[in-house]
């Protein structure tokens, strides 16, 4: 059956358009109908007719084709054609490229960014042929590309030469070039000049010491190389990375001024010319260059290593594992304040809320998730967890710290057992703390309020299944949320004790049998006084099976005399009249920008953004007045200090004025009548900040989905 030009013409752009699965649309549709955008895009496909149309006579009537005459076959896209160089002519040397006055061809990308935005180069035209290799030509002779790798090579080498300590010796011009063809370049005698002082031996007070040699290239061009002595019987373990004094001493400025070998070891030499940085992850000092010479180094080893016996180990869970960047390159940096950091009104309060730490996170995060692990972790349940999660490693860390300061000052007397009195208000405070925390985490893992669709019983909206648990759908949204919790912890403390905050995690929702976190790091508290631990832990809890036990938390929960006060917190709104009850109110449930005027600390929640950079790290006091003068010179608009000027105000005395928790009081005050009234929800101020966070990381999860996809197809 025939068909019309219209239907091969619709068929013809379905084929061109992109193609978007039923799951994928029913995914966009179930998120409040967000979809693509077609767009028309400047391409160019080349088509060929499977059947050659016949020709018209020349005065005949023209008439239609037929519909098979519109039936093409692909020939070519010319976008994804390999671009042919480019031919550049050189205004300037350039490394690995060419110097100047030679045409080159280069691929078009490495000519723009390397060539031409440099203003190194110009398109090889005619007029510019006529306008710079006459100028080139007479402003006299020009290095050849080898020549510059050359001198390039040598100039950073660390030439060992090798002596007897026998057999005395004069250090000659033979010996030098013996030293560089062992290293692989052959230098001529005539082209080495050595010091002034001639160098005898043997001497061991030579040992490792350096002197540097010049060496001629094409009888024009000198380098400084440098050499130093090494005695043949005298063992020193990798002695060419290690340098020393000179032995002339009026020779050290010149040798100071030569750039630094690259296999350089010796951290005292160079420690004024390089900056040391502090890797959090680690939590120590590390040299950055020095790094990433010696990752270099390893990642070009090219040496097979014997695999004896192969693991037979299988782990179906390897997709739980998640990793997550350190930092951001430029163009991330720019990615992630376009299109993902919170936008502020002009009348709002430029404060840190929670939401900015789980866009960062999220940003940071390299694996995959998904979907159904991102609409849960913005539900408002998941929320109060976190920010009870932030609270109790706040105190936890503080309390931690200053018993470690008390263990070092009593390392050389004898512990005083009256003297204990403010450990048992450290006790109580953090038993408090991780009552409020079970509560909230037995919120999550039971199926309240908003996470009845995520129980592992539960395996849809329209059906449930009572008998069988989905162990595999827990797993997946649990485990998750426990790494991811972990990295917003730790970023809302200011990114200090990573492995501590990790162990103790693990420690309270994984038992410490299951704390791979302690076992993987070695950050344990073992070797603590017993009263030290009990302080950290509280009560210890009895080991009554291996498997099928509940967690820490969870036991505490059940086991342990819980105020009923603090149970109640976020589910009855009832008339506060306790301190420490309205303290832990007011610290999980009031708004960020309020927490500084109250004087409650919870990391970095409610502090100006304008202190912090994109990372959320606090800038230095310079640093953050140049930011917030570029910051004012990019806005278009002033913002309205009405709300603003009254925080950065408070925010002068945040310090200052903060509140610790208080204790509870002695008699708490009980009716017959037990009134209470449920906390709305629906009228939270970050409610829609939360749901259009949560549509943007969807719609980035599914586009970075259908990337993978389409490079898997590709390959």
């Amino acid at each position: 059956m025939l068909r019309s030009i219209g239907f091969y013409a619709d068929h013809l752009k379905t084929l061109v358009r992109p193609f978007l699965s039923t799951t994928t649309e029913n995914v966009l549709l179930q998120n409040n109908g967000t979809d693509f955008i077609y767009q028309q895009t400047r391409n160019a496909f080349i088509l060929r007719r499977k059947f050659k149309p016949p020709l018209f006579k020349k005065y005949e009537k023209y008439r239609m084709h037929r519909p098979k005459y519109f039936v093409y076959n692909f020939v070519e896209h010319t976008e994804s054609k390999k671009q042919a160089p480019i031919k550049l002519l050189l205004t300037s040397d350039v490394n690995k490229i060419g110097s100047r006055g030679e045409i080159v061809s280069i691929p078009p990308e490495k000519a723009y960014n390397n060539v031409i935005l440099p203003k190194l180069g110009v398109y090889a035209t005619q007029e510019n042929i006529d306008k710079y290799i006459t100028k080139s030509i007479d402003e006299g002779p020009k290095l050849s590309l080898i020549t510059q790798q050359v001198i390039n090579t040598l100039s950073t080498m660390n030439l060992s030469v090798t002596l007897s300590q026998e057999v005395p010796w004069t250090i000659e011009k033979w010996h030098l070039k013996v030293s560089f063809r062992k290293a692989g370049f052959y230098v001529p005698e005539e082209a080495i000049t050595l010091p002034e002082k001639a160098i005898s031996g043997p001497d061991l007070s030579l040992e490792g010491k350096q002197f540097y040699v010049i060496v001629t290239i094409n009888n024009s061009e000198e380098v400084k190389v440098r050499c130093r002595i090494h005695h043949y019987n005298v063992f020193v373990k990798d002695f060419w990375k290690h340098l020393l004094e000179p032995i002339f001493p009026e020779d050290k400025p010149i040798l100071d001024s030569m750039p630094l070998p690259r296999n350089i070891q010796n951290l005292d030499l160079i420690m004024d010319q390089n900056q040391f940085i502090w890797d959090e992850i680690s939590e120590g000092i590390v040299l950055p260059r020095i790094q990433k010479i010696d990752d270099e180094q390893i990642k070009g080893r090219t040496i097979p290593s014997e695999v004896v016996n192969s693991s037979e180990i299988y782990c179906p869970h390897n997709y739980l594992i998640l990793n997550f960047h350190e930092t951001l390159n430029p163009s991330q940096k720019i990615k992630f304040r376009k299109y993902y950091l919170r936008k502020v009104a002009p009348n709002e309060p430029d404060v840190i809320i929670l939401q900015d730490i789980k866009d960062l996170v999220m940003f940071l995060l390299i694996s995959p998730v998904n979907i159904k692990f991102i609409n849960f972790f913005h539900l408002p349940v998941v929320d109060h967890f976190l920010r009870a999660l932030i609270i109790y490693f706040q105190y936890y860390i503080e309390i931690w710290e200053k018993l470690m300061e008390e263990r070092v000052a009593t390392l050389k007397k004898a512990p005083n057992p009256l003297a204990g009195g403010h450990r048992i208000k450290y006790a109580d405070e953090l038993h408090i703390l991780r009552c409020m925390l079970s509560k909230e985490y037995a919120d999550l893992i039971v199926g309240c309020q908003d996470t009845v669709h995520y129980h592992h019983i539960i395996s849809g909206k329209k059906r449930s299944s009572m008998t069988q648990s989905q162990g595999e759908k827990d797993l997946r949204i649990f485990e998750v949320l426990i790494n991811i919790s972990h990295r917003v912890v730790w970023i809302a403390l200011h990114r200090k004790y990573f492995h501590l905050i990790e162990s103790e995690l693990h420690r309270l929702l994984r038992t410490e049998i299951y704390n791979t976190a302690e076992r993987r790091s070695g950050y344990t508290i073992k070797d603590m006084l017993e009263s030290d631990i009990f302080v950290l832990h509280g009560p210890q809890i009895q080991s009554k099976r291996k498997l099928l036990r509940n967690s820490p938390l969870i036991e505490e929960l059940i086991y342990s005399e819980c105020n009923f006060q603090v149970l109640s917190l976020e589910m009855i709104d009832i008339d506060v009249c306790d301190p420490r009850i309205a303290y832990l109110h007011n610290a999980l449930l009031i708004e960020e920008e309020m927490l500084p005027k109250l004087g409650i600390k919870i990391g970095i929640l409610g502090q100006e953004r304008s202190n912090y950079d994109l990372m959320l790290m606090l800038l230095d006091s310079e640093n953050s007045n140049h930011v917030e003068k570029i910051n004012q010179a990019e806005k278009s608009y002033e913002k309205k200090s009405s709300i603003s000027d009254k925080l950065a105000q408070n925010n002068l005395d945040y310090n200052q004025n903060i509140m610790r928790m208080p204790s509870f009081e002695l008699e708490p005050a009980l009716t017959d009548v037990f009134k209470v009234k449920r906390i709305d929800k629906s009228t939270r101020k970050y409610s829609k900040v939360r749901e259009d966070a949560r549509k943007k990381w969807i719609i980035r999860q599914i586009e970075n989905t259908l990337t993978n996809s389409s490079t898997l197809l590709s390959t």
